[in-house]
């Protein structure tokens, strides 16, 4: 079974108002994840933790990974060969693949026990099938226990530098987004 916690960006303000609401719970980085009491102390220091596979390295999943270095072995979900050494020098293994090719996530599955999602939607329609693969693909495996969604730009969508209207049943864009209950 795959436990799913979501995460909004922007302020404080913005996640309390969503949680207010019951769209999105707040969370602190990765929390209900497996303990790292579940993992045998027998084993070398190293084997002992648990794997994270975060999945968009852009600008929040650079950041992300100094901190969680030595916590955590970092995998590290790329689709440009080019980004191979800068992630293995941000302390992540890369993994090639790409989330609009489903058939190129197959093996994810069994890579991680938790998964760190910063990747975007695409720019355009109302669904999202770059994280329907990702979870296609994490279920398939069933290593992973936890999936964190963190949202950034997309939860409102971009209003080409327009205000963004607050409206919990619409949005500001044609953006993927999950309809808040009750719309």
């Amino acid at each position: 079974m795959l436990h799913f916690e979501v995460t909004v960006g922007g302020s404080d303000l913005d996640a309390k108002a969503h949680a207010e609401r019951g769209h999105y719970t707040r969370s602190a980085i990765l929390p209900g994840c497996p303990s790292h009491a579940l993992f045998t102390s027998a084993l070398p220091r190293p084997f002992r933790r648990p794997t994270l596979l975060v999945v968009g390295c852009g600008d929040v999943g650079m950041r992300v990974l100094p901190l969680l270095r030595g916590r955590w072995r970092l995998l590290a979900l790329t689709s440009t060969p080019d980004r191979l050494p800068e992630l293995r020098a941000a302390g992540a293994v890369p993994v090639l693949g790409n989330l609009d090719d489903p058939r190129s996530l197959m093996r994810l599955g069994h890579l991680a026990d938790a998964v760190l999602h910063l990747a975007p939607p695409p720019g355009q329609g109302a669904h999202d099938p770059r994280t329907a693969a990702l979870v296609a693909a994490l279920a398939r495996g069933g290593r992973a226990r936890c999936l964190v969604y963190g949202s950034t730009s997309g939860v409102y969508g971009d209003a080409g530098g327009g205000a963004i209207r607050r409206d919990p049943c619409g949005g500001a864009g044609d953006r993927p987004r999950t309809p808040p209950r009750g719309c």
